[in-house]
């Protein structure tokens, strides 16, 4: 009521805006001002009106003339104040609503009250007309105010009923309909418009309160005014009749008690139904219709409370009216008459549940009905039919009527009946068949007609799962008469909508014989159209489109029947129909639904349906794009079908699209030319789009057509295609210029953009971009899609939805069901060509893997060729964007093998040439990059030559070239891309006027190169970064094998399945075919042991939750007629604890989920082990595993696991048993087929995010030994070979040895290495090999073992040629997703194809700067690094002796980076990281150790070549390898004779010095130290010149001073090697005492004496004393140089060199004070002193040797030593030991140099080294006497002789001479002797004798001997010690 209230507010305020302000009526002014001034007036007015109401109240009692006034005063603010707030909490309106109720009752009786009818009702109109022009009118503002306050509460409305309103109100409504309006009066629509809806609508709110229809009824006027609607039609007001109805239908639904037995009192239905029988004809039924449902609505209201009303009416022929009514409704009823219509409808459908009896009727189903189908009838709702008559009624109509809104409302009704209860259908269709009847005549109905009834036969199918068999015969028959088309097109609609909901439905059609009768109808229909070709639309009659529309359904239907039974399908096509079915395809109105039921018919015949599509596409025209289009979105639907795959391929798909592109040449040259020019843009690139999405749709779905599609050159097509389409610049590339700051590398402006946003650029129309580059850019993003897969998952422009060609009528009329989208279902459009860059903006951040190759290789083709004069700059702009994209997807490791595996190496060597060629080309530098990333990983030796042979270096330049045969073809390993790339060597203009075979002429040189005769430098720097290595480890780790990758978190399965692994044969079952290659069968388990070998690389470990065991072998074996195969034998690593398991257990080979632990026979030993290995598996890193099963006795062995060459652990475990499973026996006619399985199986499948690989793989039938491990473990992971014939290394030096073989070749099982295979199919293996690894092989993979299309990668076994029995083929790559191999071939490797070291050698030979022989040297060291054959056949050629000319050639430009890398190709680079050996023998020995080289090299290289020997005999200490190898290559002579250099230097002298002594520590050998005296005997000066006199001024300590002139640098060589001499021997890691024996006898003891001559140097003396005292120390030495000295030693150890060597050694004159004979070596040695009595040096070391300490200590820091210092030096030093012996001879000499002290004539000064050398000996004798007074010595004979000798000397001249006079052979004058003074030093040699006779004579004992005090006192002369000399001499 409210809404109401509201509604009537709002259209009041509509019609007359001023009402609100009580418009004619006085208020109170202050209520205008509030209006006016106040922002919320309401308030104002609510309160006015609560203080009116309270006035109003206290009025009460007051008579109603007084109150009136009041009331009528109050209204105005009332209807002003409701609509807009809630007053009916606050205000009293039940006051109000009683008051003015009153005043309007008051105001009726006062207008009816004594006067006529006619005049009563003009009064009463005229009292509640609206008028504009009068100012107060009460009668509407009281009629308002009734509407107001009886939409309020019900207390209110209660107090109106109480005044008796509705019974005035009923009056007047009487009045106003049986009574016509006076003549002149207002008409009907005024009054309409001015009170009639408040009028009514007052009546109908009074209606909801059951007090005020009880009174209504009781109320003679109503009765009254029910007869009159009956009776008096011709005088009642058509609108106030429309009224009357209104509230008699009101009064009716609220159903009071009293109203039955009101009408029925006054016979009121009996009265109505006679008076509407003798209406006349002229009557509109309509009208009549009204009437009827305004009467009878009272007899169908009452029936559920009191059937009374309703007997009356069936008594009183109510239904003889109600179908004399609808026959007058049959003819001339509008649409604006069909609501009456409907609404009588409508009544009489009600009436057909009023009936005194349930209808009853048998189930009688004979026709097939849908599983749903059910009828069994609840009929206790009180909604089923039990009134037949009046149902007969509307069935009759329909039958007869034609009338469109009739037949509407009719069908409609039934529609309802039928939905009130299910069962309702059955009741009537069973007994009248409605629905047949209705079939029948239905086609003559207008057209609307036809789809309702069809959508009321759909609601019986659908929602009643019954299909009325009768119903359909009845429409099959008027449809095969074909009398009506629009109803055949909605008979046609509906069959379509029902065929999609069940298949049961299309069988009947199909078995009434539709079917045919479609399939006959569109033969006719399509050899009309062959006949007269015509189609399109254009120019059709409405006749005309009406048959196009019926032939588009028919093929509907057909297409339906088709998709819901393959029977349909087979007997369409065994009918003949798809010739005519192509027909159809022309026009764009059937092509939609021709498409459909062709894809229908490639259920049973897909090659049929693809050549059918495939050659009307390439048949199609230029201007024909929709047909195009449409077939392309039609193969896209049918490519979803795995079974299309094949045939797309077969029938030539491929082909057949390619060539449609190829036909679209210059279809987006701009601007168009020829027939392009008329075309839509737009839809021209959408077809091109659309045509690559359906070739990149049957790439990606399927890989037998990836496979294809790459390996017959189709990508290299699809590049020539998209060069001809016209966007693409033609003719030579142009070089973009880069004016805007940013290199190639990518770095500068911010402006510069990358390649996605470009494409998103060029999807916005607001941005500058020429069309020729924006349509490049879109071809471009098709390809990167294309490329990464994304492509297929993206929504492209698909098939058009189809658009009838219906009429205007006849499509407001068809409403297609949802099931009718179909056809958009399945073809939906998408987005356009244009939007394809835009929506690619959503891609993905994350690395992606390139799944289609080729299609990168097609850009990098297309790459030179986008250009557009228009914008030169953006064209720059946007070739950097791509290559730099290009550059980005070759990140990864994964996508560079696979795009090397693809060929782009080939495709951009022969597109991108002249950008490779050019360095300051834009596009350099990321092309390079992009070559260079993908050649790291594999290179063949074709493009290698190619890259090489860029620009045409080494003598192919252009005028040296020959040009290639017309027919010669580029080699290749792999598809070739090759099109219009820019190729100068192909150049035409390079070959004219030139002979075929011209010579070439030898004038190239390497060292003398000319201008552009070479390699560049850049291209040997990308030459580095091709072979260099890309880890750290050593190369035989570093460099990747061939492998199979195997990612389970794609499909979850992939492995190598290997078939006949051994056959195992019953005694009986040899006629048994089996598989392998060989004779015989190999037998399994080996009888002694086995040998798992493999190499294996983890990217990346499965995680926790999806733990996924690595399985590096699984061995599977299955007997004949056995139900399960068995594992017997797997070796994995764990993914929970990452432990190597090993298990011979047997296990049933099945299902993960259905693999259930088995009770196996308690055992001693267990069936599985497992070893810790995780802290050994490092990611991305190649392991060597080895797993070794050596059988020992009872059914055990023992398990031995290596890892990377060490042993893990070893444990013992049960051994393979015999047969699988539980069998204990073999039936003599069984067999055994063993197989082996790398990876995980399908069987096995399971997601995980595990990523691994397995590289070469090895099974031994042998258990081989730690040593073996060993070995096979050094080959590395690029090793091919069956260890048969394994070099080793010794000492880190490639040595020559016989080469051994670790198993015998017939206990190989096999070797698997990805490098070794080959692409084939199973057909193929079973013609080559045999049909059971046929079967096998097609079994695991999924296929039949007929297939001749699907790839199979096989690895071969490289065993399958030794001898022995049946060997496995090789492996079979199992897995479509997530595996895939790559076959590694290194740049290092392929250098040997194309000419070796030699090509290298060559880089160095042509630099021309540090830069370039860096570079050369550079690829020089990772090639030897990657390619250990590359090393062997540098030591093949001697190549290496070529470098060391090539680098004295280049020696300038060697730097010290240089050097660098040519001690890492030695292999000593590395030096302080523990022992470091030389790896690289003949490196080191050509170059290193060959000094010419360095001689000229700047940056003191020739320093650093001697430090860098001195560090590696340093680091190599305690190991004698390296010291060996420098001995073995003559190092140490080598070095001697850079001592002979004019520009020595100290450091280099110091150096020199230091390599040989570490080289003779560390390999000590006597040759090296006869070389080494000889070369310091060739430093000494002839005895005529005296050195000490020729360079007194030099100090050698000073090294600058020494070496400025040439013979003080010879004395200073000299003492430098004769100090390292004495370190050798004297270190802390001196040699050992044999050594020394050894050295000192190699040079002789004449040696050491020849360096003491007098004429020498005192500093060379001085060492020479020091090193002999050192030698003297060892008892051995020391008595055979007292026994005698042999001379000529030196000279004879040195025989065996050459005679020049000797000459030089002879040359050198000995001395006189040399000796010819053996003599006494002491003797020698005194005579040879006493020419440097002067060196208190000399004492000291003779002292030394005194004590046996030959390392005295001499006091630091002073220039002229003190003697009696040094002397207290040597007695501290001496150690306390025990049994210490004072050695006599030195004693002698010390003596014998005092007594030529004392006796030499003094020079008279006291501070001279004469008066005090001979008191500090003998001081230093009493010490050592006091030290050791028990020494023999004291009392020797010889010592007390030469002491008293000291003090008596003889007295003749000869006695006294001067040594040198002796020396030279002059005798001295004869005369007297001259007098002498006595010699301080005399009295201490005294007082030291008195102190060795007081010590005799107290401790020593006169015995036999004499005393020494009686030798003292037989002091005699001896004679001279020279002429004794003389003598033995």
């Amino acid at each position: 009521m409210e809404g109401i209230n509201k509604e009537m507010g709002e259209r009041d305020n509509l019609g007359r805006p001023g009402l609100k302000g009580g418009e004619g009526f006085t208020s109170t002014p202050h209520s205008v001002t509030a209006e006016a001034s106040d922002p919320n007036p309401n308030s104002d007015l609510v309160s006015s009106l609560k203080d009116q109401l309270t006035l109003l109240e206290q009025k009460g009692q007051c008579p109603l003339k007084d109150r009136e006034d009041d009331v009528l005063r109050l209204l105005p603010l009332f209807i002003q104040v409701s609509p807009n707030s809630s007053v009916g909490a606050d205000l009293n309106l039940p006051l109000l609503a009683s008051q003015s109720a009153e005043i309007v009752v008051f105001s009726i009786q006062q207008k009816l009250s004594e006067k006529p009818a006619e005049e009563a009702r003009y009064e009463v109109e005229q009292f509640f007309e609206r008028k504009e022009e009068v100012k107060i009118n009460n009668g509407w503002l009281l009629l308002r105010a009734m509407s107001l306050l009886s939409a309020s509460d019900s207390e209110t409305v209660r107090a109106i009923i109480e005044t008796g309103l509705p019974a005035a109100l009923v009056k007047c409504l009487y009045l106003f309909v049986a009574l016509p309006a006076r003549k002149g009066s207002v008409g009907d629509d005024v009054v309409q418009c001015s009170f009639q809806e408040v009028f009514t609508q007052v009546l109908l709110q009074l209606c909801g309160q059951q007090r005020c229809v009880e009174e209504m009824v009781e109320t003679q006027e109503l009765q009254c005014l029910i007869i009159a609607l009956t009776s008096l039609w011709d005088q009642c007001s058509s609108a106030w009749r429309r009224q009357a109805s209104q509230v008699l239908r009101a009064v009716s639904a609220a159903q009071a008690k009293n109203t039955v037995p009101a009408l029925q009192a006054k016979n009121c239905v009996r009265i109505c139904i006679q008076n509407l029988l003798k209406i006349p004809q002229h009557v509109p039924g309509p009208v009549l219709a009204e009437v009827a449902v305004s009467v009878f609505s009272f007899v169908k209201d009452s029936y559920p409370s009191s059937p009374t009303l309703f007997q009356e009416f069936e008594n009183n022929e109510g239904y003889q009216v109600l179908q004399m009514i609808m026959s007058r409704c049959e003819e001339g009823v509008t649409e604006e008459d069909s609501g009456p219509v409907g609404e009588l409808v409508d009544l009489i459908a009600a009436l057909t549940l009023c009936g005194k009896a349930e209808l009853k009727v048998a189930l009688c189903v004979n026709n097939p009905q849908p599983p749903g189908f059910k009828f069994d009838p609840v009929l206790t709702k009180g909604s089923s039919v039990k009134n037949l008559t009046a149902f007969r009624i509307l069935q009759s109509s329909f039958l007869q009527s034609e009338n469109l809104h009739t037949c509407s409302q009719i069908l409609r009704a039934v529609r309802n009946i039928w939905s009130w209860d299910k069962a309702n259908f059955f009741l009537l269709e069973w007994t009248l068949q409605p629905l047949a009847q209705m079939a029948e005549c239905v086609w003559r109905k207008p057209q609307p007609v036809h789809a309702q009834f069809f959508r009321l036969l759909e609601m019986v199918v659908v929602e009643l799962s019954y299909i009325p068999h009768e119903a359909l015969k009845k429409v099959q028959a008027a449809f095969k008469q074909n009398t009506s088309a629009p109803f055949n097109v909605a008979a046609l609609g509906s069959f379509h909508r029902l065929s999609l909901r069940g298949g049961l439905f299309c069988e009947v059609l199909c078995d009434s014989g539709m079917l045919e009768l479609l399939l006959a109808e569109l033969k006719k229909h399509a050899k009309v159209l062959r006949k007269t070709g015509m189609t399109g639309d254009n120019g059709q009659s409405s006749d005309g489109n009406c048959e196009k529309l019926l032939i588009a359904n028919m093929l509907k239907v057909v297409a339906a029947l088709a998709l819901k039974s393959v029977k349909n399908t087979v007997s369409i096509r065994d009918y003949g129909m798809i010739p005519y079915i192509k027909i159809f395809l022309d026009d764009k109105q059937f092509r939609g639904h021709t498409l459909c039921l062709l894809e229908q018919l490639s259920v049973i015949n897909p090659e049929e349906y693809m050549s059918t599509t495939i050659g009307a596409l390439c048949s199609s025209t230029e201007a024909e794009l929709g047909l195009k289009q449409d077939l392309l979105q039609s193969v896209l639907k049918v490519l979803e079908s795995p079974n299309s795959w094949n045939a797309f391929r077969t029938a030539g798909g491929f082909n057949g699209l390619l060539s449609l592109l190829v036909d679209m040449e210059g279809a987006l040259r701009e601007p168009p030319a020829g027939v392009w020019a008329s075309l839509c843009p737009n839809r021209v690139r959408n077809l091109i789009l659309l045509c690559f999405h359906t070739i990149a749709l049957a790439v990606h779905l399927h890989p037998v057509n990836a496979h294809f599609f790459h390996t017959t050159g189709h990508f290299q097509k699809m590049a020539d295609a998209l060069l001809q389409l016209g966007c693409f610049h033609e003719g030579e590339p142009e070089v973009p210029v880069v004016t805007d700051g940013r290199g190639a590398d990518g770095e500068g402006s911010d402006r510069w953009r990358t390649f996605y946003l470009l494409a998103d650029a060029a999807e916005n129309p607001g941005v500058r971009m020429p069309m020729p580059l924006r349509n490049c850019l879109r071809l471009l993003c098709f390809l990167d899609q294309f490329a990464m897969g994304t492509l297929v998952a993206m929504d492209f422009p698909a098939r058009r939805e189809e658009t009838s060609q219906l009429p205007e009528s006849m499509e407001e009329h068809t409403h297609p069901a949802p099931e009718e989208d179909f056809q958009g279902r399945i073809r939906s459009a998408a987005n356009s060509f244009s939007s394809v860059a835009g929506d690619y903006r959503n891609r993905l951040t994350f690395e992606h893997t390139i799944l289609h190759p080729g299609a990168v290789c097609v850009i990098m083709t297309l790459l030179p060729k986008i250009y557009s004069p228009e914008d030169k700059q953006l064209s720059a702009e946007l070739q950097l964007a791509v290559a730099h994209h290009i550059q980005a997807l070759v990140k990864s490791e994964r996508n560079r093998q696979i795009m090397c595996e693809s060929g782009l190496l080939l495709t951009l060597l022969v597109h991108c040439e002249a950008i490779l060629v050019t360095n300051s080309h834009p596009l350099h530098l990321p092309v390079v990059r992009v070559f260079e990333k993908l050649a790291s990983q594999s290179i063949d030796h074709v493009s290698l030559r190619k890259f090489l042979c860029l620009g045409h270096p080494f003598m192919c330049g252009a005028d040296n070239h020959i040009p290639p045969k017309q027919n010669e073809e580029p080699l290749t390993t792999g598809p070739v891309l090759n099109g219009n790339g820019l190729n100068v060597t192909d150049n035409p203009a390079n070959h004219e006027g030139k002979p075929a075979n011209r010579e070439l002429k030898h004038s190239f040189s390497l060292l003398n190169r000319s201008v552009g005769s070479g390699i560049p430098q850049h291209r040997t720097v990308s030459l580095v970064s091709m072979t260099s290595p890309r880890s750290f480890r050593p190369h035989k780790l570093s460099v990747s094998p061939s492998f199979v990758e195997f990612d389970m978190s794609d499909s979850g399965y992939g492995c190598l399945f290997l078939p006949s692994l051994a056959t195992v044969k019953g005694v009986s079952a040899d006629s048994i075919p089996t598989g392998g290659i060989g004779y015989d069968c190999r037998g399994f388990p080996p009888s002694a042991g086995l040998t798992f070998s493999c190499w294996f690389l983890i990217s990346r470990f499965s995680s926790a939750c999806d733990s996924h065991p690595i399985r590096l072998l699984t061995v599977v074996r299955h007997m004949s007629r056995a139900e399960h195969h068995f594992v017997c034998l797997s070796v994995g690593i764990s993914a929970s604890d990452g432990c190597l398991v090993v298990s011979t257990e047997e296990e049933p080979f099945q299902f993960l989920d259905m693999m259930e632990p088995e009770t196996h026979s308690p055992s001693p030993l267990p069936s599985t082990v497992r070893f810790k290995c995780a802290k050994q598996l490092v990611p991305a890193q190649w392991h060597h595993l080895v797993v070794v099963l050596a059988k020992d006795i009872k059914k055990s062995c023992n398990v031995i696991a290596y890892m990377n060459g060490k042993m893990i652990k070893t444990s013992k475990m049960k051994y393979i048993q015999p047969f699988p499973g539980r069998c204990v026996s073999m039936d003599p006619t069984a067999v055994i087929d063993v197989c082996g399985i790398i990876g995980t199986p399908s069987l096995w499948k399971q997601e995980a995010s595990l990523i691994w690989r397995v590289g070469p793989t090895y099974l031994l039938e042998e258990a081989v030994a730690a040593e073996a491990v060993e070995v096979m473990h050094s080959q590395g992971t690029r090793y091919l070979g069956n260890f048969l014939s394994v070099s080793l290394e010794a000492n880190g030096v490639d040595t020559i040895t016989s080469p051994i073989r670790i198993v015998p070749e017939e206990r190989i099982s096999f070797g698997i290495n990805p490098a070794v295979s080959t692409v084939t199919t199973v057909a193929e293996i079973r013609d080559q090999y045999n049909e059971v690894d046929c079967r096998l092989i097609a079994k695991e993979m999924g296929i039949t073992s007929r297939d001749n299309s699907t790839a199979v990668f096989l690895a071969r076994n490289i065993a399958q040629h030794l001898s022995g029995t049946s060997r496995t083929i090789g492996a079979a790559l199992v897995g479509h997703y997530g595996v895939r191999k790559f076959a590694s071939s290194s740049a290092a490797d392929s250098f040997l194809y194309i000419g070796g070291p030699t090509v290298i050698l060559s880089l160095v030979a042509m630099a021309s700067d540090d830069s370039s022989l860096y570079a050369a040297t550079k690829v020089l060291l990772s090639v030897l690094s990657t390619s250990p054959s590359m090393e062997r056949e540098m030591n093949r050629t001697h190549s290496y002796k070529l470098l060391a000319f090539l680098l004295k050639m280049k020696s300038h430009l060697i730097s010290s980076r240089t050097f660098q890398l040519i001690l890492s190709i030695v292999g000593t680079m590395e030096l302080g990281s523990g022992s470091v050996y030389v790896q690289n023998l003949s490196a080191f020995r050509d170059i290193l150790c060959d000094f010419e080289v360095w001689q000229k090299a700047p940056d003191n290289l020739d320093l650093l070549v001697l430090n860098h020997f001195a560090d590696i005999l340093k680091f190599s200490s305690g190991d004698l390898r390296n010291a060996e190898i420098m001995h073995g290559l003559n190092v140490s002579p080598k070095l001697l004779f850079l001592l002979n250099e004019p520009t020595l230097t100290f450091q280099k002298t110091s150096l020199i010095s230091t390599i040989i002594e570490r080289l003779l520590s560390g390999y000590f050998n006597t040759r090296d130290i006869c070389r080494l005296g000889l070369f310091l005997v060739y430093t000494l000066l002839p005895p005529s010149l005296n050195e000490n006199t020729i360079f007194s001024g030099i100090v050698f300590d000073v090294s600058s001073q020494a070496l400025s002139q040439t013979p003080a640098r010879t004395v200073w060589i000299r003492n430098q090697l004769l100090e390292m001499l004495f370190s050798l021997i004297s270190s802390d890691n001196a040699l050992p005492g044999k050594t020394k024996e050894e050295i000192f006898f190699a040079l002789g003891p004449d040696w050491f004496l020849l360096f003491i001559q007098s004429h020498l140097h005192s500093s060379t003396v001085m060492l020479v004393v020091k090193l002999l005292t050192k030698f003297l120390s060892h008892p051995a030495i020391l008595t055979k140089f007292r026994e005698g000295i042999p001379p000529g030693t030196l000279v004879e150890n040195m025989a065996e060199e050459s005679s020049a060597t000797i000459g030089k050694l002879k040359a050198k004159s000995w001395s006189n004070e040399g000796t010819s004979c053996v003599c006494p070596g002491f003797d020698v040695l005194q005579r040879l002193l006493v020419s440097h009595v002067s060196q208190p040096e000399i004492y000291g070391v003779l002292a030394g040797l005194l004590l046996h300490n030959t390392c005295p200590r001499t006091p630091a820091g002073q220039e002229q030593l003190d003697l009696d210092e040094v002397l207290q030096g040597v007695i501290n030093s001496v150690s306390d030991g025990p049994g210490l012996q004072l050695c006599t001879d030195a004693a002698h000499i010390l003596l014998e140099l005092v007594k030529v002290i004392i006796t030499k004539p003094s020079s008279g000064n006291e501070a001279s080294w004469e008066m005090h050398y001979p008191g500090s000996v003998m001081q230093f004798f009493c010490l050592v006497h006091s030290l050791y007074p028990r020494d023999p010595l004291w009392v020797s004979p010889d010592f007390l002789n030469a002491l008293a000798a000291t003090v008596f000397p003889p007295d003749t001249l000869q006695d006294i001479a001067p040594p040198s006079s002796l020396q030279n052979g002059t005798v001295p004058p004869e005369g007297p002797p001259p007098t002498r003074a006595a010699h301080p030093a005399r009295k201490q040699v005294c007082d030291f004798i008195r102190i060795l006779l007081m010590d005799s004579l107290i401790n020593v004992a006169a015995k036999n001997k004499l005393h020494p005090f009686v030798l003292l006192l037989e002091v005699r002369n001896p004679p001279p010690p020279a002429l004794s000399v003389e003598k033995a001499m």
